[in-house]
């Protein structure tokens, strides 16, 4: 590929996309797809380099670039992005400014009065409304519930065939196992693109992902001669031990193909992820509760066995549920919120923890679509990071404990209810 040679690649929106652009108003912007492109390219070609943690950081500078602040001192890439993109026509979002039936469209409910409760979980309260609404203003449609689905056309150049098929993979990659916008690990914002074995040839095919996968061999292959490093093993994932492994070692990846369009996929597991999540009745022994409301029964063993004890609202209880598992923060009722905060500097500067497990649905031909499920599994907390309860804005001390084998194991529990591994890839 030349500086000349512009590449045309269409793309489709296949699950509801939720992307914030300027004002609040939804925009299907090209930096986004560039940045969730170098996401997975850093996902992908780190096993190539094992721990060296700087060498990833300048193969990932000399495709999608790098500030000179950003550069270390060891011969890294400072400039731009060595790919260019172009749109030829970008999707216009499904607008509810003006259109209050826009927010509540057929695939979010049964019936015209009921919900679906599995996806209204998935979508959380950024997104849902209490009780059958999107709290969005607009989003990109699947083009499902007879409307036409977002879809749109840009095109790709690179400076050399090395980028282009790099670039190519990375875009695969992001429709195989991610997406775009809000609630992308929670089974939002599926994307598939038209023309990427134009970029290369490894993506071609209905070959379902896995972690050999020839598109991500050939990255393998492409930045291990590129940088001179030996190519990665693809083995079985070793014994659960957690979580110390690396985290390609650690990549667990389950599918399971049914019968079933997205909605009625992405319902049935957000029902079970919401069974496992609240999966304590108050109303029962040990706690007996009577006169609590409907909608708060049921809740997270985190509550009772951490948060109540340590607020010393509750007897200390041992816990065998991990907090931290399902991302951070956690916010409870009545301004009680399980926190993430850097105090390296002292500022108590609250952090983000993304919950490392993705679900995902690819689409087939008709009803046929594939559950894809995965977990990167890796250290929980950062540097000098700590896990701390909050009410309002007041640290209740002291700060919580981590374990984060019992995090993954909970997890991987979650995962054999929903996907068996007599029926999975891994």
């Amino acid at each position: 590929m030349t500086h000349s040679s512009w590449i045309p690649v269409e793309f489709t929106v296949v699950i509801p996309m939720f992307l914030d652009g300027a004002g609040g108003r939804p925009e299907f912007r090209l930096p986004a797809l560039r940045g969730a492109a170098r996401f997975w390219f850093r996902t992908l070609a780190a096993p190539v380099f094992g721990d060296d943690f700087a060498a990833v950081a300048r193969a990932e500078a000399e495709i999608f670039g790098a500030a000179a602040a950003e550069a270390d001192d060891g011969g890294g890439y400072r400039g731009p992005s060595r790919i260019a993109l172009r749109p030829r026509e970008l999707p216009k979002p499904t607008t509810s400014a003006r259109n209050a039936s826009e927010l509540k469209p057929g695939w979010l409910h049964l019936r015209e009065d009921k919900p679906r409760p599995g996806i209204a979980y998935l979508l959380g309260p950024g997104l849902y409304k209490y009780p059958r609404a999107l709290a969005r203003t607009g989003y990109f449609s699947p083009g499902e519930q007879g409307t036409t689905a977002a879809s749109g056309l840009f095109e790709v150049r690179a400076d050399s065939t090395y980028a282009a098929e790099v670039f190519g993979i990375c875009l695969w990659a992001l429709a195989a196992f991610g997406g775009l916008g809000a609630r992308t690990r929670r089974g939002f914002g599926g994307i598939t693109f038209t023309g990427l074995d134009r970029l290369s040839a490894s993506v071609g095919g209905d070959e379902p992902p896995h972690r050999g996968h020839p598109a991500i061999r050939r990255l393998h292959q492409l930045v291990a001669g590129r940088h001179t490093r030996p190519m990665p093993a693809v083995d079985a994932p070793p014994p659960r031990t957690y979580p110390e492994a690396p985290s390609w070692s650690r990549w667990t990846i389950r599918t399971a193909t049914r019968q079933d369009s997205w909605t009625q996929i992405l319902n049935d597991v957000g029902m079970k992820l919401r069974e496992f999540r609240a999966c304590v009745d108050r109303t029962k022994a040990p706690y007996n509760m009577t006169g609590i409301p409907p909608h708060r029964r049921w809740v997270t063993r985190e509550y009772v066995e951490v948060v109540n004890p340590h607020l010393g609202l509750a007897p200390p209880a041992p816990s065998d549920f991990a907090i931290a598992g399902f991302g951070l923060p956690i916010v409870f009722a009545h301004g009680k919120v399980v926190d993430l905060v850097d105090g390296d500097d002292g500022d108590d500067k609250t952090l983000r923890r993304a919950s490392p497990l993705w679900i995902r649905v690819l689409p087939g031909t008709g009803r046929t679509n594939t559950l894809l499920c995965h977990i990167f599994e890796s250290k929980i907390l950062p540097l000098e990071g700590q896990i701390v309860l909050k009410r309002g804005q007041t640290v209740i001390p002291p700060a919580l404990h981590i374990d984060e084998t019992i995090a993954y194991k909970t997890l991987t529990a979650f995962l054999d209810g929903l996907i068996p591994l007599s029926a999975a890839s891994t």
